[in-house]
C-alpha cells in the first residue's frame, strides 16, 4: 500500500476513533440512560408481566446503544490493519474483550433497572448481584477507555 494512502487511512481511523470516544463514550451514556429509564409513575398499577415486557422492549434500544458505543472499537480495529512500513500492528484483543464485557454488563444492568421499575418491589437480581454487576461495569468501562486510548496512541506513534 502506498504511503499517502496509508497515512490517509490512519488519519481517518484516528479522527473517527477520537470523535467516537468523545461522542459515544462521554455523551452517549446519559442519552441511553434517559431513553431506557422507566419513571416510577409509569409503574404504578402495572402488572409484573407488563413491566418485564417493557424491559425486553428496552433491550432493542440497549442493543442499538451498544453498537453505537462500539464505534471507537471499530476504528481501533481498523487502525490495527493499517500496516506501517516498519512493522505490523497487533490486534487490540484487550480492548475488544473489555468492550464485550462492558456491553454485557450494560445490558444486564439496564434490564435489571427496567424490571426494578424505579425502585419498585419487583427485583431482577438480588442486591449483591446488582452491586457486583455495577462494580464490574464501572471497572471494565474505565479499563476499556484507558486501554483503547493507549492502544490508539501506540498505533499512531512510530517506533524509533
Amino acid at each position: 500500500m502506498e504511503t499517502r494512502t496509508r497515512t490517509f487511512l490512519l488519519a481517518f481511523c484516528l479522527a473517527g476513533f477520537w470523535i467516537g470516544v468523545f461522542v459515544c463514550w462521554f455523551a452517549g451514556p446519559p442519552v441511553v440512560w434517559a431513553l431506557t429509564t422507566l419513571g416510577s409513575d409509569a409503574c404504578n398499577g402495572v402488572s409484573d408481566a407488563a413491566i418485564r415486557a417493557q424491559a425486553w422492549q428496552n433491550m432493542g434500544v440497549i442493543g442499538l446503544a451498544c453498537g453505537f458505543y462500539g464505534l471507537p472499537i471499530v476504528f481501533l480495529v481498523l487502525m490495527s490493519f493499517v500496516q506501517t512500513a516498519r512493522e505490523p500492528r497487533p490486534f487490540p484483543r484487550a480492548a475488544v474483550v473489555l468492550y464485550l464485557v462492558s456491553i454485557t454488563m450494560t445490558a444486564a444492568i439496564s434490564y435489571g433497572d427496567a424490571v426494578g421499575c424505579g425502585g419498585g418491589d419487583l427485583r431482577a437480581f438480588p442486591p449483591f448481584v446488582s452491586l457486583l454487576l455495577s462494580t464490574v461495569s464501572v471497572v471494565s468501562n474505565v479499563c476499556l477507555v484507558v486501554v483503547s486510548i493507549f492502544t490508539a496512541r501506540a498505533y499512531v506513534m512510530e517506533p524509533d
